[in-house]
């Protein structure tokens, strides 16, 4: 949405919801990432302490959710920037050898699949 107090609003329901167990992460869980790097420092900083308690949860739900957000970042040519920072981020809360290791298992796994370059 173009309004920051909109965006500010949803991102604070969203998070309480999320972190709350309220409604599961899955689906539009690219829209929260990109919220990362909103305009508007408290959206993101909202979206970063969104991130930061899911990654303290005991089944680390980043991990499972980076596939998704790669796959659908990946489709938005507008957002190469956002991209590398988005994941610089992210990638920063997998911190078990293991966990690094099935990622790249995952992404290797869709990369057989790519037809482009941008997939």
């Amino acid at each position: 949405d173009q309004s920051i107090k909109v965006r500010r609003h949803t991102m604070m329901v969203l998070t309480h919801l999320i972190l709350n167990d309220m409604v599961k992460v899955k689906g539009n869980v690219c829209e929260i990432a990109l919220c990362l790097r909103d305009e508007d420092p408290k959206i993101r900083d909202m979206s970063r302490l969104l991130f930061h308690e899911l990654s303290k949860r005991s089944q680390n739900p980043i991990y499972n959710l980076l596939p998704d957000i790669v796959s659908q970042l990946s489709q938005m040519p507008d957002k190469k920037d956002d991209f590398r920072a988005i994941m610089s981020f992210l990638l920063g809360f997998i911190k078990k050898d293991r966990q690094n290791e099935m990622l790249t298992e995952k992404f290797m796994q869709r990369f057989e699949k790519c037809t482009s370059i941008s997939q």
